[in-house]
């Protein structure tokens, strides 16, 4: 017994001196690779965005930063291709190329290092990669002095044996077997597993000591697996930067992200108050809102905006999402959530910028569009009223020519409507002004005023309805423009028939087709008939004159009016413009028959024709041409006195009475018409005079805008004799008849 016990105890010496020092030097290796693991995904976490943006020196204090642990010996950091980018070394003789070169991770060949290669991602791209070295010498040492130490314990409790060897009895072997299968289940990693305790003897005392070291380094793991899953839960959820608070806001821990977006390392900022970091101005606010939080329910997430100070000395603005976690194991503080909307706000204030200076070119092109249209109205005036009186006082020969100038004219007024229509529907800056309207009428007038244009041509030119009144919701004025345009290319391309406008309902809409029996339309044209400019005769070959807007206008101010437009062509028979408009149910009274459209033609007739005694009218216009034109037309039948400022119409205007006054808006003087003519209706005697804005400001809702000022009626430039009798027409028709006498004074 006493040899078997001798060869036991051998055994158990052997054991404890091989199985012991191996399992401690597995352990102490496994430790230190997991750290070096943990140590290189640490590193390459934030590597890849410095390496990202080619931030070289961001490189090296991160690794710098790795070399605070005493155990790392060199860091390298290599391109995909294996091109060195940033190398720091603790000793240079740990540096050998040899060693960083190794394809796998492992101990290097002189048992002195431990090295890692990890790859550097970011966005799911390979960046480069780490190679790291941990220095192993205090490990060797205590690996060194461990095996001596066990080797003492192993060669005392040998010879220990051999002399208590005479007074082992048999009944502890059994225990002491118990405890070597302990052990080996502990060493294969069974921490459930525990030793039995079966006397009160020495050996029950030593599994007693042998149970309480597993159930502490039971608790050991559990805590540090826990501590890991902590860590884990917050860097897997460091999109944005993590902070985590006590009670008194002061921080106790912040992830490594921090860095890159304040410049402060980790370890600066921990045990900071989180107020420090802050904007002075931003402080008082996120104290309230924590206040407010822990006075109410603890679990709310209250999420804010501040400014933090970068360690450039600026400021960054950052979105704070804070939740309080006290309670919760692993975290027991307030945990923030804080992401960089610096480059947002920067984006916002652009866009403020960008808004106001957008506003500015709006207005500055709607003051563009406006002088240019008084700037060109205003010489054309002159241009076709000096036209149209020539033409009824030269001879034959020199007529064709004023017809030119007038036929041009009118080819260059058409152009800038259409350029100006254009931009302010680019810009959607049209203003509608719906009502219900009688198509029928509407039409009717549009056709009797284009009937000379067609009469020229020798073709026939009219209207017909199979609705009794139809009616739609549309706007006058841009209506007109409409039927203007499409009834005059009509015109213009029908040299034989004749053009007609028919007028039906279709369900809830109702039809206008404007038909002719023209040149029609190629069909590989028909898919840009409405496009800007295109014309399907162009060149230096084409036949007709035009600049292509008017369609493209046409389609947009219909759709404006939540109208349709489509057209059918044959080439060589003719073409037919359909619109659709929603349908507007006309009022329950029927139409009078005596004001059927028919009969509501009314030839303007000259003011002496209309009143018994000769009016008198003054005229206050800047542009000599347009007093000299409005001097010539209306002095036969009128009494016309005419000026070219405000001082002088003022002075006419106390000394005489005037029926009615055509103003000029735009004197070029520090006063305009509307103050004039205000100042002027002031005047004792003119409660009667009637006003007419006479203005080369004609974009759509100038009328309208005059006529709100005080105007009475409106007539833009460049105008026609007729449209000038028309207007002074009815002006005296809705005129009482009042005395002519001067002012009293």
């Amino acid at each position: 017994m006493t040899l078997l016990v001798s060869a036991l105890l051998g055994v158990i010496s052997l054991f404890i001196y091989l199985f012991f020092p191996a399992q401690l030097e597995r352990a102490a290796f496994e430790a230190i690779a997991e750290k070096a693991q943990t140590v290189a995904e640490m590193s390459t976490y934030t590597l890849g965005p410095a390496l990202d943006f080619k931030n070289f020196d961001e490189v090296e204090e991160i690794l710098q930063a790795a070399f605070q642990l005493e155990n790392v010996s060199f860091a390298r950091v290599e391109t995909p291709e294996g091109l060195p980018i940033e190398t720091i070394v603790r000793d240079s003789s740990q540096a050998s190329p040899r060693l960083i070169s190794l394809g796998e991770n492992g101990v290097s060949s002189d048992g002195r290092l431990y090295l890692v290669h990890h790859p550097i991602t970011w966005n799911g791209e390979v960046l480069g990669t780490l190679h790291m070295g941990f220095s192993l010498d205090a490990l060797n040492r205590n690996l060194a002095h461990s095996r001596l130490v066990f080797a003492g314990v192993s060669l005392l409790v040998f010879v220990i044996g051999i002399l208590a060897s005479l007074l082992i009895s048999t009944f502890i072997t059994g225990p002491l077997r118990l405890i070597v299968e302990t052990t080996e289940s502990i060493a294969g990693g069974d921490l459930s597993r525990r030793a039995p305790i079966l006397t009160h003897d020495e050996v029950g005392l030593l599994a007693s000591s042998f149970n309480g070291m597993i159930e502490s380094l039971d608790r050991t793991n559990r805590f540090l697996r826990d501590s890991e899953q902590r860590f884990r839960a917050v860097i897997e959820h460091t999109s944005d930067m993590i902070l985590v608070l006590d009670r008194n806001l002061r921080i106790t821990y912040v992830s490594p992200i921090c860095e890159a977006i304040l410049g402060h390392p980790a370890t600066m900022l921990t045990g900071k108050r989180v107020l420090e970091m802050l904007h002075p101005k931003d402080r008082r606010r996120v104290l309230r809102l924590v206040a407010r939080e822990r006075s109410g329910n603890s679990e709310d997430i209250i999420t804010f905006e501040g400014r933090v100070h970068h360690i450039d000395g600026g400021w960054r603005n950052l979105s704070f999402r804070a939740r309080t976690l006290i309670d919760l194991p692993g975290i027991n503080g307030i945990l923030v959530n804080a992401r960089d909307v610096t480059a947002n706000k920067k984006f916002e204030r652009e866009l403020v910028v960008a808004k106001i200076q957008a506003e500015e070119m709006v207005h500055l092109k709607d003051a563009f569009l406006t002088n240019m249209s008084h700037e060109i109205r205003t010489p054309l005036t002159g241009i076709l009223g000096f036209a149209q009186i020539l033409l009824s006082e030269i001879g034959d020969d020199y007529r064709p020519l004023v017809a030119s100038i007038e036929q041009s004219g009118q080819r260059l007024l058409h152009t800038l409507n259409s350029v100006l229509d254009l931009a302010q529907l680019e810009a959607e800056s049209v203003r509608l002004n719906l009502m219900p309207l009688n198509v029928y009428e509407e039409t009717h007038t549009a056709l009797r005023l284009l009937q000379p244009l067609a009469a020229k041509k020798g073709i026939s030119l009219d209207v017909a309805t199979r609705e009794e009144a139809p009616v739609a919701n549309l706007d006058r004025t841009y209506f007109n423009r409409i039927l203007n345009n499409l009834v005059g290319n009509a015109i213009k391309f029908t040299e034989h028939g004749g053009v007609r406008v028919l007028l039906s309902r279709e369900g809830e809409r109702l039809r206008i087709d404007v038909q002719d029996t023209g040149v029609g339309i190629d069909e590989a044209f028909l898919p840009h008939i409405f496009s800007e400019f295109k014309q399907e005769s162009s060149g230096l070959e084409r036949e007709y004159e035009g600049n292509g807007l008017g369609l493209t206008i046409t389609k947009r101010l219909v759709e404006l009016m939540q109208g349709t437009i489509h057209v059918k062509s044959i080439k060589g028979v003719g073409s037919v413009f359909t619109l659709y408009f929603p349908y507007l149910e006309p009022p329950s009274e029927a139409p009078d028959p005596q004001h059927s459209p028919k009969r509501m033609e009314r030839k303007s007739r000259p003011p002496s024709a209309q009143r018994n005694r000769r009016r008198s009218l003054l005229a206050v216009d800047d542009n000599p041409d347009v007093r000299i034109l409005l001097n010539r037309w209306l002095a036969p039948d009128l009494s016309v006195t005419t000026v070219g400022d405000s001082m002088t119409a003022m002075e006419k205007a106390r000394e005489h009475f005037f029926d009615v006054v055509l103003m000029d808006i735009s004197l070029c003087e520090d006063r305009d018409g509307i103050s004039v003519m205000r100042e002027m209706r002031n005047l004792p005697g003119f409660s009667n005079t009637r006003f007419v804005a006479l203005t080369a400001f004609a974009l759509p809702g100038d009328r309208e805008r005059f006529l709100r000022e005080g105007f009475d009626a409106y007539l833009s430039k460049p105008f026609t004799h007729e449209d000038l009798t028309s207007v002074i027409g009815n002006i005296f028709e809705k005129q009482p008849q009042t005395p002519s006498s001067p002012p009293a004074t």
